[in-house]
């Protein structure tokens, strides 16, 4: 185990007592209080003043009363309270330091270094360690760091190494010559952590305004102190590695450390410190380690045994069973366990009468010390014949290094760097020391098992398996071949089919001529999974209608709650088709329902069987790709969506407040912290301080707007919901509302049915009264009327028999009323399942039965934490109000240890009082920040296709070859595992910066063209090596939604979502337009300039690369039915938006006046497309003009006078005003972008260049 906390005093493990003693030259606690301040006032005296002047005499008293102060203190304590770690009387080591330098570049002389004092492995000295603390030279006491703005200092960071149990146990009965040998591979097994820290990059340190930079540090220093007991007096083994919150840099200044990378990569460094702990023991003592969930423990070492002497842990494991959480899969909340149980540690008892303690408790559950060795040794050599037989150490490390990669492979198709390093680590540290798993993880990148994609927003590097890569590839492959394949049903049989089809909503009718069109996989995401199942229904009806024969592929009914996704469905219908018991052919249509719960490996068969044999057969996917899936590897359906093309049905805006449809946008655009932070603003989030008070606060303000409710529209259908992630929580504040009502008499008498809850297969007691809300677990026909899975209902009245009683309902969210009996309520049941309703209490609905709710009052409890997905689902729910309730108290931990987690007791904090505002200020906002960050990390599944510029240049790859990986070998070899999570040289940034700097001049003196040998110039003018010039300056651009685009010309975010693709941000803030060839590849793109250029002329748009010899192709490019042609990207959004966002159709743009290349271009395009109508926009002017008839000329030249052509009137098109640097040279700005905040109050209303902004489009809060 491992934790990093961060503290603002050294306090707690330096006593100021000891370093009086030391100091004072008398390290006995024999001498005398007297005597040792006067010895200590003696030695500070001398070395400020001469003996024997005033001055000497008044700092002679000074620190005589200082020091007697501090002794007394610790004479009446027993013992001095902040000596935590080096005076507890319970055999604890003095501090150690350890200091590390990296082995790249020059460094600066040691002894100029502020670590010169702390040589390593040397003992710490309590005046050095607080010198360096707070932040200056121990030397000349000069300062090296800043100060924060809040005058608020970290002093380092609390890096917590934990043995194993079975090892501390082994310790406490051990001689005092076998305990050294533990502690020394204690010892060992830290430093090694720590060396790997630093020398990887994962120590940071931050440069440049605002520490916008981030840079390894190359020289840290930490004061580490060897713990061997509990809190609770049990053996416990750790050192507490005090990480200083000071480093040198390469250039030898001197700043803070940055903790976020050390933080992520706390699981692999822990378990590299296992590693290195095992392979100790077993070199020393023989002993065998056999893996114990991510941790390992001591073979031989008994279960009980180990239980016996864990009762922190016990505490711990109560506190989280009482607050709802798993501390094995939540460590944060484990941590707040951890603080808020522990006592202060007895610090009078001495380690002898420790050790009698333990060998009694031991003896009295019949072991000894001298048996549990021998129990150790016989287990390791019976587990090491046992492993013997599968090879050396290193064969099976690599087979289970192997069976770890597989592990993540049925868990996700990508991975951040840290978790596939940590399934590593841990997977081989019974076998294996550091450098040796170092060699086998390098070895899995050498031999391509595991292949780096990229990097994500937060810079981590992800990887994925070679297996899944070629898995994507194949099924990407093969639906890219069946695009614009036939026509599997003409438009005028769709269409009669349609017409003499029931009264579908429109969204249905799109969808199923969306569903049968010429593609031979085609895809539809829908909101829920009922909707979802309406649309198959009717996707059935009308395919079968044309003559078609219809196949589904969906999960047994009877089973909602199976966690195994569609897996054994897709399978079997796999191996049927492969016996011949399903006939597929032209005439075959399949409907895959719940299509988003469908792995990789499994979609990619699916596809295949369909490709075998040219079967013609149509495949339809339905569900949700805006959904994540957990319990299944990847996301196809998203990355088939991203080749194909998708249609989603119609989201309908409900609130009925103009900001809050405009918060509603933000969070389907992907920026619920905007979102989030309007809502705070309207004082809409309540910021709880702990779980209790959250809950209490959301109880009171629900049953008040449900009572409000009740009283202003009597006998109205369900008005109110609360929405939350998990379902333990769903179940709890069931029962608090429950409760709340029952004790302000809204309820009703009670009687208890026996029901099946969501998330369960068991039957449970379910007591219900009059007044109560019920939720649906299934769907239903009663009586005449259908009911949902996730449909709602109020209980105004129960009579009848108590085994059988009948209800009446009124149903929501159409306020039908429905009397039944509880026996009706009961679905399809297959035989010999019991014949039981699945119903619950419908105060709370978890965040997925939510999906598809609308409620006038809308609850939200973020008790554990949400990510984007769920917070946007639960935050979009409602009509007239929401309202958010936090608990803060988990993510406090984080920003306790940032202002003072750890003081001099160890148990609260010691501020002066007039930094407590300071302090409460500081905290609220880290805080905030902390669930912002929550809420803006996507909980959506990754594919390997997302890292990949076209989907079609990724499937159409050779098999993945590995060039060079950041994963490397030994760290002590110079070659380094740990790819640097920062640039270690900043020199490109300064150069870009004077780059930009001199070109954005006044008066920049011309280019002086070089004189290049022809041999050259064919490699440097190639096209090929423009068109990678200019889809690596595409890259550089900022991802996301353009402000400008959104903003200033109103384009909604729905609009730039589905062209996200094709448009990106460059670092002032314009927006930039891919321009393709005609197979998609990008070679250049548009952006809109600023000012006005030569000879009066606007100098409004310019082009890279080769754009000016194509254009932009927005859209669907298989069968379009609309062309839209613009002289600019935001022109053709604008159209395509006014028009109600067709489908099927495409933009195209030529970033100003087209060439005669373009031209050429444009009719071998238009005759693509011959049936689809072309609009043309034209902007008032006369030059304008004259473009729209150039591009009308080609249109009809190459349609042959039969083209259905359309003319756009727009207005002027306006310059780039959203940002100051308006006047910076016209070429784009290529340097790395970082991703805008949020606008603090409000979005400036500007209008718009084009048309005027309806008021429902302006994003106003």
């Amino acid at each position: 185990m491992m934790t990093c906390t961060r503290i603002l005093t050294v306090e707690y493990y330096e006593s100021m007592a000891r370093q009086i003693r030391r100091e004072a030259g008398i390290l006995s606690t024999e001498a005398s209080v007297d005597d040792m301040a006067a010895a200590y006032a003696e030695a500070e005296a001398s070395e400020k003043a001469r003996e024997g002047g005033e001055s000497y005499e008044d700092v002679y008293a000074a620190a005589y009363d200082r020091a007697l102060g501090a002794l007394t203190q610790d004479h009446v304590a027993g013992r001095d309270q902040v000596a935590y770690y080096v005076d507890n009387g319970s055999g604890e080591s003095a501090g150690i330091w350890w200091t590390g330098r990296r082995l790249s570049g020059e460094m600066p002389a040691f002894s100029s270094t502020p670590f010169r004092k702390c040589s390593d492995q040397g003992e710490v000295d309590g005046r050095i360690l607080r010198d360096l603390a707070r932040g200056r030279d121990p030397g000349t006491r000069e300062p090296l760091v800043r100060l924060s703005g809040t005058g608020v200092r970290s002093v380092g960071y609390d890096l917590q190494c934990a043995a194993p149990k079975s090892v501390s146990v082994l310790a406490a009965f051990a001689s005092p010559e076998g305990r050294s040998k533990i502690f020394a591979s204690h010892d060992r097994a830290v430093r090694r952590a720590l060396d790997h820290a630093l020398t990887e990059g994962l120590i940071v340190t931050r440069v440049g305004p605002q520490g916008i930079h981030r840079l390894p540090a190359q020289e840290a220093s930490a004061a580490v102190y060897r713990h061997f007991t509990s809190r609770a007096q049990d053996p416990h083994l750790h050192s507490h590695a005090v990480l200083l919150n000071l480093c040198v840099r390469e250039d030898g200044t001197t700043g803070a450390i940055d903790n976020r990378d050390v933080l992520r990569h706390l699981g692999a460094l822990a378990a590299l410190y296992r590693s290195e702990l095992a392979s100790g023991l077993r070199n020393d003592f023989g002993f065998e380690s056999i893996r114990d969930g991510r941790n390992f423990q001591v073979a031989g070492v008994p279960p009980d045994i180990i239980k016996l002497f864990s009762k922190r842990r016990a505490q711990i494991m109560q506190a989280a069973g009482e607050a709802g959480f798993d501390p094995s899969s939540n460590r944060r909340a484990a941590q707040i366990a951890a603080f808020g149980t522990r006592d202060a540690k007895d610090r009078e008892t001495p380690l002898a009468m420790l050790e009698q303690r333990w060998a009694n408790e031991l003896s009295n559950v019949g072991w000894s010390g001298v048996a549990l060795f021998r129990m150790a040794a016989i287990e390791a050599a019976r587990v090491r014949k046992e492993r013997d037989k599968k090879g050396s150490r290193l064969e099976r490390a690599r087979i289970l290094a192997r069976e770890a990669v597989r592990e993540l492979e049925a868990s996700g198709a990508v991975f951040e760097q840290r978790v596939l390093l940590r399934h590593l680590h841990e997977a081989v540290q019974c076998e294996c020391d550091a450098n040796e798993t170092l060699a086998v993880i390098r070895e899995l990148v050498v031999s391509k098992q595991v292949v780096r994609l990229g990097s994500n927003r937060s810079g981590e590097v992800i990887y994925s398996t070679a297996a899944m890569i070629e898995a994507e590839k194949a099924m990407l492959r093969t639906a890219l071949e069946g695009r614009n394949e036939r026509d599997f049903v003409s438009s005028e049989t769709l269409e009669r089919a349609l017409s003499t089809s029931p009264a579908w909503p429109e969204g249905h009718h799109q969808a199923m001529r969306h569903a049968l069109r010429r593609n031979g996989v085609s895809i539809i995401s829908g909101q829920t999974e009922a909707e979802n199942s309406r649309i198959g229904e009717a996707l059935a009806a009308v395919a079968e209608s044309c003559g078609k024969e219809v196949w589904r592929i969906n999960r047994i009914k009877t089973d909602p709650e199976a966690t195994e996704g569609m897996a054994p469905a897709v399978q079997a219908f796999i191996r049927r088709v492969k016996k011949g018991d399903v006939g597929l052919g032209h005439h075959s249509v399949v409907i895959c329902d719940e299509a988003d719960r469908v792995g990789t490996s499994d979609m990619a068969a699916l596809i295949d069987v369909f490709s075998q044999g040219d079967t013609g057969t149509k495949l339809i996917l339905l569900g949700d790709i805006a959904r994540p899936r957990r319990d299944i590897a990847g996301a196809p359906m998203a990355a088939l969506a991203r080749a194909l093309g998708v249609c989603r049905t119609a989201d309908v805006q409900h609130q009925r407040q103009d900001w809050h449809r405009s918060a509603s946008r933000d969070f389907a655009s992907g920026d619920p912290v905007r979102a989030l932070e309007a809502y705070d603003r309207a004082g809409a989030i309540c910021w709880a301080s702990d779980r209790q008070t959250a809950l209490e606060r959301l109880v009171r303000d629900y049953l008040r707007t449900r009572s409000a409710s009740a009283q202003s529209v009597p006998g109205q259908s369900i008005g109110q919901a609360i929405v939350t992630p998990r379902r333990k929580d769903v179940d709890e504040i069931n029962r608090r509302v429950r409760s709340a009502m029952k004790s302000n008499t809204l309820l009703g008498e009670d009687i208890t049915v026996r029901v099946i809850p969501q998330g369960s297969r068991d039957s449970v007691a379910l007591t219900l009264a009059a007044g109560d809300d019920l939720l649906f677990g299934e769907d239903l026909q009663v009586r005449g009327l259908a009911i949902r899975m996730g449909d709602r209902a109020r209980i105004q009245r129960i009579q009848g028999d108590a085994l059988d009683p009948t209800l009446d309902l009124v149903l929501a969210p159409s306020a039908a009323p429905l009397t039944t009996r509880v026996s009706e309520l009961i679905g399809n049941r297959e035989e010999g399942l019991p014949r039981i309703p699945r119903l619950q209490h419908g105060y709370c609905l978890s965040v997925r039965d939510a999906e598809g709710l609308v409620v006038d009052d809308c609850f939200v409890a973020n008790l554990r934490g949400m990510g984007r997905e769920s917070i946007s689902t639960a935050m979009t729910r409602h009509r007239q109000n929401v309202r958010l309730y936090v608990d803060t108290s988990r993510v406090a931990v984080a920003p306790d240890a940032g202002l003072g987690d750890i003081t001099q007791s160890g148990l609260g904090t010691a501020r002066p009082p007039r930094a407590d505002r300071v302090y409460s200020r500081a905290k609220a906002a880290l805080v905030k920040r902390a669930v912002m960050d929550e809420a803006r990390a996507s909980e959506w599944k990754r594919n390997p296709s997302d890292f990949a510029l076209s989907v079609a240049a990724f499937a159409s790859q050779s098999p993945m070859h590995s060039s060079g990986s950041d994963l490397r070998t030994s760290a002590r070899s110079n070659e380094e595992l740990f790819p640097r999570s920062v640039n270690s040289n900043s020199t490109a940034q300064s150069l870009r910066d004077r780059m930009v700097e001199r070109l954005s001049g006044p008066h920049y003196p011309p280019r002086i063209s070089k004189v290049v040998s022809s041999s050259h110039v064919a490699a440097r003018f190639s096209s090929a090596t423009r068109h990678r010039r200019a889809a690596h300056q595409w890259i550089t651009l900022r991802q996301g939604i353009n402000e400008h685009l959104q903003v200033q010309l109103g384009i909604a975010p729905d609009v730039l979502y589905r062209f996200r693709s094709h448009i990106r941000t460059m670092r002032d803030g314009r927006p930039a337009f891919a321009h393709r060839d005609l197979d998609g590849q990008i070679i250049g793109f548009e952006y809109q300039g600023t000012g006005t250029g030569g000879e009066g002329k606007d100098a409004i748009l310019g082009i890279t690369g080769e754009g000016d010899l194509n254009f932009t192709l927005m859209g669907d490019t298989h069968n379009p039915t609309r062309i839209y042609f613009t002289q600019s990207g935001g022109d053709g959004l604008s159209l395509y938006q006014i028009d109600q966002m067709p489908d099927q159709a495409l933009i195209v743009s030529f970033g100003g006046r087209p060439s005669r290349t373009v031209l050429g271009r444009l009719r071998e395009l238009v005759q693509r497309y011959p049936d689809a109508e072309k609009h043309i926009a034209s902007r008032y002017g006369e030059a304008s003009g004259d473009v729209f008839n150039v591009i009308k000329g080609e249109i009809i030249d190459a349609c042959g006078g039969n083209a259905n052509l359309q003319k756009r009137e727009l207005g002027v098109l306006s310059t780039f005003v959203n940002h100051p640097i308006n006047d910076l040279a016209h070429e784009p700005d290529m340097g790395p972008t970082e991703q805008q905040q949020p606008q603090e109050d409000t979005r400036l209303e500007r209008d718009h260049p084009r048309r005027p902004i309806p008021e429902r489009e302006r994003d106003r809060f």
